[in-house]
């Protein structure tokens, strides 16, 4: 009997330029940032998703890098929304740089609203 690796799907990325300057006060970090909107806990260790890590071992990513969807066939002139990835510090994504990566790790890099304390809702 075979068994089939059901493939995930991929998305090719590129490093932002000119993202320094962004912050998501509300998570204190774009690492916590994607660990929030992506559904884990603050204290879950993530690994970094650059594919170098495929031949060459596990990291733990220790930031978020902003990145942006390339064109592609299908999309020759995608948006310029800003995703953020768990990278680790050897593999930062540099400005214009492209990797291919699970799109499932791509997550939105608006930052958070905070809360009012003690705000109602109407």
């Amino acid at each position: 009997m075979m068994i089939l690796k059901a493939k995930v799907p991929k998305v090719l990325v590129k490093g932002a330029e000119n993202t320094s300057e962004l912050e998501c006060k509300v998570c204190k970090g774009w690492l916590n940032h994607w660990k929030k909107l992506a559904g884990y806990k603050q204290d879950v260790k993530i690994k970094c998703c650059h594919p170098a890590h495929e031949r060459s071992g596990e990291k733990i990513a220790d930031r978020g890098a902003h990145v942006m969807k390339c064109p592609t066939v299908k999309n020759d002139n995608p948006s310029k929304e800003l995703f953020i990835i768990p990278v680790c510090k050897e593999h930062i994504i540099k400005e214009k740089e492209a990797i291919r990566i699970p799109d499932e790790m791509l997550v939105d890099a608006r930052p958070c609203k905070p809360r009012t304390i003690g705000a109602r809702r109407r």
